[in-house]
């Protein structure tokens, strides 16, 4: 039978973590975590909070192949990037907007230049990229912006 995967959500999250380039991103290296923002943590976060899944068929089965019965997988997985300004004394120190804006061009860097590449999958893509309002019930406030990413996978089926 061919092996599953563990999970998308950490196949992604490692892809990205992996192939990260700091000096595409005013030098700065996130905190990568699953969940939502950790408002306590790091200033500046990549988090993986969800994703969700569905088969093309009624039955959710492929047609049996010789390694076993396998289901195709449809899925997506939120990719949430958060920046706000150190607490203190944060005249100099960069703009939350301008990291959220270069660490969204680096995730979808990555994950088009993964897109085949991804052995874990039979695609991934980049399907949708929206802006977060800031995070006002914080001081500082965290800025935001979500990329969905779509995946293609056989989950075999035990």
């Amino acid at each position: 039978m061919p092996l599953s995967i563990s999970d998308p959500v950490l196949t992604i999250k490692n892809r990205i973590k992996t192939d990260w380039v700091k000096a595409n991103v005013s030098d700065i290296l996130p905190a990568f975590h699953t969940g939502f923002l950790n408002p306590a943590g790091q200033q500046h976060q990549v988090t993986f909070p969800s994703s969700s899944e569905a088969t093309p068929t009624d039955s959710g089965f492929d047609a049996i192949r010789s390694d076993g019965s396998t289901s195709r997988r449809m899925g997506t997985v939120a990719c949430m990037i958060f920046g706000r300004r150190a607490a203190t004394k944060s005249q100099h120190s960069l703009n939350p907007k301008k990291f959220v804006f270069q660490a969204r061009a680096e995730v979808e860097r990555i994950i088009h230049a993964a897109m085949v590449a991804e052995t874990d999958f039979e695609y991934m893509s980049v399907i949708a990229s929206a802006g977060i309002p800031p995070d006002t019930d914080h001081e500082p406030p965290f800025f935001g912006w979500t990329v969905q990413i779509q995946y293609v996978w056989r989950k075999t089926l035990t």
